[in-house]
């Protein structure tokens, strides 16, 4: 029997698990410097090929974002309308394209074959001390603009940052739940002008208004340089004095 929530979750614990082995066999190094031979596209392949391979079946769209700690290289890779976004300063710095094969039909990975990792999208960003990483659902997409995550998160970002120390996981937190809450409420407001009412307007010529509702998840992460003479994850010491960064 489909299942879409087990099949996403096994999915992305696969994932993880091929950054960490990727991660100990030397990282980007190992893959290349193209978007193409990126962490991420090897992290989603191999995934989605274990997946496959024991059965599991269901489909979902996927977003995969893997940050080099030593060159602060942040690689990306979305494959439908799940999607990231970079922020810094308060403005957009790279938003990934949302893929559909018609309207409402979004790429999709699936034990039936649909779309590969193949079809998805991936980026290269070089990424900055004090960037956010807004990694989400299209249930935030479909609901809030991006300009929201502009003003909204980068004032509590910037609140913290004047307090002179890092962002904590708390912050992070913060900013997660205030964007999921947004986007909710949006969702449920038949008189909002939501993303998703312009497109059903543009694409279906049709008299439309409101959110749309969906499952709404969002991960935010936050880049700082880390202590040269601390571990900057659980694989590896870091000990050459190079600027190195985590994700909060």
């Amino acid at each position: 029997m489909a299942h879409a929530g087990v099949y996403s979750r096994s999915l992305m614990a696969e994932a993880a698990q091929r950054v960490v082995a990727l991660s100990l066999d030397g990282g980007d190094a190992a893959l290349g410097d193209t978007p193409d031979a990126s962490p991420s596209r090897h992290a989603l392949d191999k995934a989605y090929a274990l997946v496959t391979d024991d059965g599991t079946r269901g489909s979902c769209t996927a977003t995969v974002a893997v940050l080099d700690g030593e060159s602060a290289a942040l690689s990306t890779l979305s494959l439908g309308d799940s999607g990231v976004v970079v922020l810094r300063d308060g403005a957009v710095v790279y938003q990934s394209e949302a893929q559909q094969h018609e309207f409402g039909r979004p790429f999709q990975l699936s034990s039936d074959v649909c779309d590969t990792p193949a079809d998805g999208i991936a980026a290269r960003i070089d990424a900055e001390e004090g960037d956010l990483v807004v990694v989400a659902t299209d249930g935030l997409w479909d609901n809030i603009d991006v300009e929201f995550l502009c003003s909204t998160l980068w004032s509590v970002h910037s609140a913290e940052r004047l307090k002179g120390r890092s962002v904590s996981y708390s912050a992070a937190e913060t900013m997660a739940v205030l964007t999921v809450n947004a986007a909710y409420a949006a969702s449920i407001d038949r008189m909002s002008d939501t993303p998703f009412a312009r497109r059903y307007r543009d694409e279906q010529n049709l008299i439309y208004n409101g959110g749309k509702l969906d499952d709404i998840a969002v991960a935010i992460g936050v880049i700082e340089r880390a202590a040269p003479s601390k571990k900057v994850d659980a694989l590896r010491d870091v000990d050459d004095g190079l600027p190195n960064y985590s994700n909060v």
